[in-house]
């Protein structure tokens, strides 16, 4: 998949002729803010789709033509923390209705819930094009096509500030950071090895550490142990694991084949819905029958085999797979839903590409696309 030209973007305070090189994760939502709180009659207020849902931004790498006229600036991160700052905040545990980087998922290759495994397995696949979020820092400053006046580090905010000041007299009002509120994730010695070599130009050009001893040390430092978490995979609070799945069509209909590793006191009520994106978000398709003991099915070493009948009727003639998903959760018993947008619920979910290929059904009394099937509630 053909990449789209990398097109930086500045916040600019024209006046003063000073611009901002807009680098996500790396605290643009509260530089721009400020920006906005010195330079606008109505300043923005600090929320992030107010700062970022608007058009203001100046192509300046594209309308300036004297830029070393300019000061320009920008604030880099540490790019394995930024990336799993990107991961946490977008991928991990998040909201399937209204999570943009899932309704952009044809060039980035995302969803959901996906493992950091298999986010950097599609941030090296050159066959799609790079989340803005986790593009390397590098290749933004490349592409402005000039040196800028200050490139800092997020690390050492107040020391480049400080400078912005010295330079320009501009006293940028940032107060305290936007921080996510979710845990941060502990990448493995082998995930960082994996990021730190697609960041190589980052960690070089920047001078961070490329030792993992050293990295956790300062990632570690400062936060409570309650604030960190590792990631295993698609773990359900150590009740299950699911280790691979697979989607079988049959004449009347699709098998999915689930392959558990189970813990001998799982207990929860394991569910399986299939899902179908549409422009409203996502609807329900059929949701199957929940297993409360899936290990009494397992062998010695806990390992169970499930299969789930999917009725070929609940889809279109013409139904377009690649916006068919199924989604695996855990629920304790006496949970119920009614509303079928309510995902934000359930912290311990994974969802997966149901299949590829299109299947044409011998059933002539067909389901409309636009209908769904209704919750029941076991």
């Amino acid at each position: 998949m053909p990449h789209r030209k990398l097109v930086p973007q500045f916040e600019v305070i024209p006046d003063q002729k000073i611009a901002y090189l807009v680098i996500r994760k790396s605290a643009c939502t509260s530089i721009k803010h400020a920006i906005s709180q010195v330079r606008d009659t109505q300043p923005l207020q600090a929320d992030g789709l107010q700062v970022h849902g608007r058009s203001s931004f100046e192509w300046f790498a594209n309308k300036i033509e004297n830029p070393q006229q300019w000061f320009t600036f920008t604030f880099v991160r540490e790019p394995i923390e930024r990336f799993l700052s990107f991961y946490v905040n977008k991928i991990h545990s998040n909201d399937l209705k209204y999570n943009h980087t899932f309704r952009e998922y044809d060039r980035f290759g995302l969803l959901p819930n996906m493992t950091v495994d298999q986010v950097i397995d599609v941030l090296v696949d050159p066959n799609y094009e790079t989340e803005p979020h986790i593009l390397r820092q590098t290749e933004i400053l490349n592409a402005v096509g000039f040196e800028l006046k200050l490139v800092g580090k997020l690390e050492e905010l107040d020391v480049g500030l400080q400078q912005i000041k010295n330079t320009t007299g501009l006293d940028l009002p940032l107060g305290h950071l936007n921080r996510a509120s979710n845990k941060a994730i502990l990448p493995t010695p082998q995930q960082f090895d994996r990021l730190a070599n697609y960041y190589a130009d980052d960690l070089a050009t920047f001078g961070y550490s490329t030792d993992y001893s050293q990295w956790k040390q300062r990632f570690v430092k400062g936060r409570k142990p309650e604030q960190i978490q590792t990631e295993q995979g698609y773990t359900f609070q150590d009740e299950a694991k699911l280790l691979n799945h697979s989607t079988h069509q049959r004449p009347e209909g699709f098998v999915i084949q689930l392959n558990w590793r189970v813990h001998p006191e799982q207990f929860r009520r394991r569910h399986v819905r299939v899902l179908r994106k549409t422009d409203a978000g996502m609807e329900l398709v059929v949701h199957l029958k929940p297993n409360r003991n899936l290990s009494a099915d397992a062998d010695e070493s806990g390992n169970a085999i499930e299969k789930l009948y999917v009725p070929g009727e609940k889809f279109a003639v013409d139904e377009s797979f690649t916006n068919i998903f199924f989604e695996v959760y855990f629920s304790d018993a006496e949970q119920k839903r009614t509303r079928l947008t309510d995902y934000r619920g359930h912290v311990n979910k994974v969802v997966l590409r149901f299949a590829q290929s299109t299947f044409q059904p011998n059933s002539v009394s067909l389901k409309s696309i636009q209908q769904t099937v209704g919750y029941q509630s076991n």
